[in-house]
């Protein structure tokens, strides 16, 4: 099968990583291997990436956030509020000229946020919040004026006259806006009246659900009662949208998504939910009670949870964002719902879908009662009077009820108790359809794309983080009724961590628009080019925007062709898509790694067997992923000594300090018994009794240091292994630290370790990829790379992430260029105590001299690779018990074969390595023969370094 040098890179990479994985699980007996997942996205790409692409940045304007964006698709322009200004862009492209607006807020008003104790960068600015759009030539806009909201009206013109301008008057923002720009709020201008969800103080603390009408000389307002913790308790919304509920206006209500402290959670536990209510747009308020209140406000519990095997579900508590995906019935839109954990223990971010069936069922359900301060909440078993309460008035229930003032005085008191549904609103499917658990960055935005795939629509999201990144995600319903979540895309958007604040989607243009504090981005929604340039590539991307057009991987357009495009979302097999021939399999890629631990490791893998981007192709029992496990430590026949230290300040701190596999296949542990006297554990489970010493201190290292480290109240150091520590009178015969473990209180350590260490030799091609290999004995040790150019000069603090991912067992160059000879130095950091594990001198091949003409080639001897000179590699050519033959040395590498252009070849490799592994047991055997003559041996490890340095 032919493939391009790109692909070849692709491959090389995947299998470096492969090859530590595979190297871990062989060190490990007792993993056992699981099927293969996909846990991450299919194309990820750096901030680098994107500038050099198709992204476009605008980072025009004043820095200070851009939270509010609206976008107009048929007049063809986007406006971004940021700090004091608006600005209006062109969404074709936004490097396009940019039209800005100065709105800066009142000098005095500035002042007044000083003395206030606000900041002037951060706060005491006009920061534009809320655009809304009014008509078809005016918007709406709202900021926080230092504190003292205001808005105005903006006017736009045609597109035959384009204005760009504010009105001459402003009125207050108060209850429209908020006075901080950090305070989360929720507005929605819909025929002339704006409804929003904010506070209407300087503090934050009154907050509130308004109306406000905006047409008209008098702006008439009602909202939710004031500090009335049953209405709103200390509520963050989220967003607002205006839904019908029939064919009839008068049955139109306006929703509202937030969270808030639940009060039926008790009044000890401060728990939060997220809630949706609703109000009738006709709503005016009662005529004796709840004046100017509303009288049809309900709410809500909106549930996104993951059911537990023991009926105890794990809940996503904290909504984040949500959006309305129309559909061709406006009366029943999709609702997509982004949730975060309130848990301290771990985060976690998950995706819920409802439906406005199940949100209307909950609204016309029972209502929750509490019967007074010391009663719990319960299910309202009384008589509801009629009409029911939250329903709007109009012809559509009783004629006789035309206006909210004309509702009995029964229905006016029950509402005004009676605001909280018993019943929450659980997901479509019972189950969120996307989680991210212990993740580095949460999820905090959404949009969503419904798009036409082959095989029937999918609703594909694009989700913001907390640190700057935009994933692409789709949720697959199987045949099964399961569901299948698949992570397209990661893109780095913004080059330092940075929330996403607001996203615009663009369907007619197929763009993404992303503010951050940092700018705006546009974004194409489709990058099909990047998953390959063959069939199967094409189809196990997955990707609803993409297909296979016979020639390229492109944007998927519906067509009455069937097997013009090529696209299996649902499965993802190229086999039913593809003509694959079963050629892969028997011309296997060879690709020859660097050594582990002066051992030769070499994987082949068939171009079919896996993709270039880690996925597995084709599923089989010889192919199978050797990730770590994850698992309960409570069930799956595992032990864990741990232990839970106190500091002088009373905190508590916990240590785990071992996890052993005790049995072969995951099964229960049933009973443990502890034997003090013979410091032993025994362990039953279905499969049988185990005994277990309780400290295995020889384990920790040979090092005080890392004994030390180690922090087990069983194992100390006597001076000359770390071994089961006893009391003793002698304070200095033994070295333990178990609270802070600190070595250097403890241990004779000096900074010469670096010094110490055997700087190992290794090779490259340019333009190819090398994994250097350094593992910590303690799993606790977070490692760092530096890299220098010569040992002489100072170490660099960093290395370039763009061309080198740290992995778990090492770090993965993966692209070598010239530039990247040098010295890498690895060193592990625990606690306070660091030490350097690994040192590297990388020499880097140029790619051209592997270059050459059928004429200039000669066949190389068998099992003689001769390379350049270079001190502690190979060792010179005439040296008389080198396994290289004699030869002059060479100033070019055209005597090596390789793979290709970008590898060296499998057999060549072999050669090299495992030739050099036994030439240095030789070395050694004879250098421990000599030193036992002198009877001088003081064990193997004291031998091992000062022979190498000899060799």
């Amino acid at each position: 099968m032919a493939m391009s040098q790109s692909r070849v890179r692709h491959l090389q990479s995947l299998l470096l990583c492969l090859a530590s994985l595979l190297w871990s699980a062989q060190s490990s007996p007792g993993l056992e291997p699981r099927p293969w997942s996909q846990s991450g996205p299919r194309l990820q790409l750096s901030h680098s990436e994107l500038r050099n692409g198709s992204a476009v940045f605008w980072e025009g304007g004043v820095s200070g956030g851009y939270q509010a964006l609206l976008l107009d698709e048929d007049q063809g322009w986007l406006l971004v509020g940021g700090k004091d200004h608006i600005y209006l862009l062109k969404p074709d492209s936004l490097d396009q000229p940019t039209r800005t607006i100065y709105w800066p807020a009142a000098k005095e008003h500035v002042e007044h946020c000083r003395l206030a104790g606000k900041s002037l960068e951060t706060e005491c600015a006009n920061f534009v919040r809320l655009l809304q759009p009014f008509n078809k030539t005016h918007i709406y806009a709202c900021g926080t004026g230092a504190y003292h909201p205001k808005c105005n009206y903006l006017h736009l013109g045609h597109n035959s006259e384009p204005l760009f301008m504010l009105s001459h008057s402003e009125e207050s923002g108060q209850g429209k806006c908020p006075f901080s720009p950090k305070e989360p709020f929720a507005a929605r201008l819909t025929d002339g009246e704006l409804y929003s969800g904010t506070s209407v103080d300087f503090m934050g603390a009154n907050a509130a659900i308004f109306r406000t009408s905006l047409v008209g000389s008098s702006q008439h307002y009602i909202r939710t009662e004031a500090y009335d913790h049953n209405w709103l308790n200390e509520p963050e919304f989220v967003d607002s949208f205006s839904i019908p509920d029939t064919h009839s206006s008068n049955d139109d209500k306006v929703y509202f998504f937030f969270k808030e402290r639940a009060a039926e959670a008790g009044q000890w536990d401060k728990k939060v939910y997220s809630r949706v209510a609703r109000v009738c747009k006709n709503d005016v308020g009662g005529k004796r009670s709840l004046i100017n209140r509303w009288t049809t406000f309900l709410k809500a519990r909106l549930v996104c949870s993951i059911p537990g095997p023991s009926g105890v579900d794990t809940q996503f508590d904290e909504l984040e964002d949500i959006f309305v995906l129309e559909t061709k019935d406006p009366q029943n839109p999709t609702i997509y719902g982004v949730f975060s954990t309130s848990s301290s223990i771990f985060r976690g971010s998950a995706v819920c879908v409802y439906s406005m069936a199940s949100i209307r069922a909950a609204f016309n359900g029972p209502f929750a009662h509490k019967e007074g301060p010391d009663y719990r909440w319960v299910e309202y078993k009384g008589r509801i009077p009629y009409p029911r309460p939250g329903t709007c008035p109009s012809e559509t229930y009783d004629a006789l009820y035309k206006s909210t003032k004309d509702l009995p005085d029964e229905v006016v008191s029950f509402m005004r108790q009676h605001q909280l549904m018993w019943e929450p609103v659980g997901p479509l499917g019972g189950r969120p359809i996307l989680t991210r658990v212990n993740s580095s960055n949460l999820l905090k935005k959404l949009v969503v794309d419904r798009v036409d795939a082959e095989d029937g629509p999918y609703d594909v999201l694009h989700l913001g983080t907390d640190d700057g990144k935009v994933v692409k995600a789709v949720s697959v319903i199987k045949d099964n009724w399961e569901s299948e979540e698949i992570f397209l895309e990661e893109l780095t958007v913004f080059q330092s961590p940075t929330p996403i604040l607001n996203m615009e989607l663009s369907t007619k243009r197929q763009q993404l628009y992303v503010s951050s504090e940092r700018g705006v981005v546009q974004l194409a929604l489709q990058r099909c080019e990047m998953y390959g340039d063959d069939c199967a590539e094409c189809c196990l991307a997955r990707d609803p925007y993409c297909s296979w057009d016979g020639q390229t991987c492109s944007r998927y357009f519906p067509t009455s062709k069937r097997r013009a495009r090529r696209q299996d979302v649902k499965y993802g097999d190229p086999w039913s898509q593809c003509p694959i021939t079963d050629d892969g399999d028997s011309q296997p890629m060879d690709v020859c790694s660097v050594h582990h631990n002066d051992s030769f490791l070499r994987f082949s893998v068939s171009l079919l067997g896996y993709g270039f981007y880690g996925d597995v192709l084709s599923y089989s029992e010889s192919k199978r992923w050797l990730g770590p496990a994850r698992y309960d430590l409570a069930d799956d026949g595992k032990v864990v000594k741990a232990v839970s230290v106190i500091k002088d300040n009373w905190e508590s701190e916990e240590i785990f300090l071992e996890e052993l596999t005790v049995f072969q296949s995951p099964t229960p542990i049933l009973n443990m018994e502890l034997s003090t006297k013979r410091q032993q554990l025994y362990v039953s489970s279905e499969r049988g009794v185990v005994q277990l010493a309780l400290q295995r201190c020889e384990m920790y290292g040979d090092d005080c240091a890392e004994c030390c480290l180690a922090r087990d109240p069983y194992c100390s150091w006597d001076g000359q292994t770390c071994s089961r520590y006893f009391p003793t009178s002698k304070r200095r015969a033994r070295r333990q630290d178990v609270k802070y473990g600190d070595p250097w209180s403890q241990c004779p350590i000096t900074d010469d370790d670096v010094h110490s260490v055997e700087v190992k030799q290794m090779y490259a091609v340019e333009g190819n990829s090398s994994f250097l290999e350094c593992v910590s004995r303690s799993l606790h040790a977070e490692t760092k790379w530096t890299f220098q150019l010569t040992e002489s000069q100072p170490p660099q603090a960093q290395i370039n992430s763009e061309q080198s991912l740290q992995m778990k067992r090492g770090l993965l160059l993966q692209h070598v260029e010239l530039s990247s000879a040098g010295v890498y130095i690895c060193t592990s950091f625990d606690h306070s105590y660091k030490q350097v594990l690994a040192k590297y001198r990388l020499h880097v091949i140029p790619n051209h001299h592997l270059r050459q003409t059928p004429s200039q080639a000669a066949p190389p001897a068998q099992g003689r690779i001769t390379a350049a000179g270079v001190p502690g590699f190979l060792g010179q050519a005439n040296h008389r018990n080198s396994w290289i033959q004699p030869h002059p040395p060479v100033r070019n590498y055209n005597h090596v074969s390789v793979f290709g252009t970008y590898s060296l070849s499998m057999e060549d490799c072999e050669q090299l390595w495992y030739r050099e592994k036994r030439r240095q047991q030789k070395l050694r055997t004879l250098k421990l023969k000599q030193e036992s003559r002198k009877a001088r041996i003081h064990g193997f490890a004291d031998s091992y370094l000062p022979s190498l340095k000899k060799i």
